[in-house]
């Protein structure tokens, strides 16, 4: 299995995602040769939802970085169990997500690559680990938790 990583920072689970993308994708994009280039390139930086990348900022970058690796699906009203079954079918899953934290909706990006034995196999999906895994509970939290359904990308490997 890849060495996946998590953040280091409160603004960087955009790039964090399309590092752990190319891990996934056996390209191996690292921290100390990547990071600044994918942070800059994404617009990681503060706009006026808070710090991070915006949505269409990291839909253009993975588009275009990808091309050739990726097929990119974006879906437009996702739900669990669609999700769930594009991971069983070999694919990955890019889900940017709402969450409440201290009374305010916060927004993270991150990878989910496998489901197996009933958890999902997430990566950066919390601050604490760079691979986790998450019941059906807390997904179905990540889509219907707040008011905001999360976005979806499905990954497929070309």
């Amino acid at each position: 299995m890849p060495r996946y990583i998590k953040q280091f920072d409160n603004d960087s689970c955009g790039p964090i995602a399309v590092i752990n993308i190319s891990k996934w994708l056996c390209l191996n994009y690292t921290i100390k040769n990547d990071y600044k280039r994918i942070y800059k390139e994404t617009k990681c930086k503060k706009n006026r939802y808070g710090v991070g990348t915006l949505l269409m900022h990291l839909d253009h970058f993975i588009r275009k970085e990808f091309c050739n690796n990726l097929k990119i699906r974006k879906v437009k009203r996702p739900n669990v169990i669609e999700t769930r079954n594009h991971l069983l079918n070999g694919g990955s899953v890019l889900m940017a997500f709402s969450y409440k934290e201290n009374n305010k909706i916060e927004s993270h990006y991150a990878l989910f690559t496998n489901y197996y034995c009933g958890k999902w196999i997430g990566h950066n999906a919390t601050t604490k680990l760079s691979t986790s895994q998450h019941s059906d509970q807390e997904i179905y939290n990540c889509f219907y938790g707040t008011c905001h359904l999360p976005s979806v990308w499905f990954l497929e490997k070309i």
